[in-house]
């Protein structure tokens, strides 16, 4: 039911994903320039680029090239490392008050709402939205 609705207004107000509805197709395509590195991607270096996108430090003012980073780490990491590390940074950088209340995955499969906290600037970057929907995705499908 939430599954459901949730996948209804992804569609609805993300009409770039449109044209691929099978599940996470989207999401599941490999980054070239990120894969071939030397390194594996590691949540940090997620962050940092997540940070610099939201502080529009970087020439990736629409978040894709943190988006190939958060994929190119789930590959190597355990994706719940990796969800937990990305909604921290996420919405740490939407409040100075922000506290990182989140502790493990089970936290944040009891209340994955809390991402919604993230600010309307989060949103509006292409690759950050679609991370966040990645990860609430997985979580309503955690909760089923």
């Amino acid at each position: 039911c939430c599954k459901k609705t949730l996948k209804h207004y992804i569609l609805h107000h993300c009409p770039d994903l449109i044209k691929t509805r099978e599940r996470n197709k989207w999401l599941d395509r490999d980054s070239e320039n990120v894969s071939n590195q030397d390194c594996p991607v590691t949540p940090v270096m997620v962050c940092d680029a997540i940070n610099d996108c939201i502080q529009k430090s970087t020439t990736d003012p629409t978040g894709v090239r943190a988006e190939k980073l958060f994929l190119a780490s789930r590959s190597t990491y355990p994706s719940a490392t990796v969800d937990i590390a990305t909604v921290g940074s996420i919405l740490a950088s939407s409040s100075n008050r922000y506290q990182p209340k989140i502790v493990s995955y089970v936290a944040l499969c009891k209340d994955p709402l809390i991402l919604l906290q993230a600010r309307a600037a989060v949103w509006k970057c292409k690759g950050l939205r679609r991370m966040m929907i990645r990860v609430l995705f997985d979580l309503m499908s955690a909760n089923e």
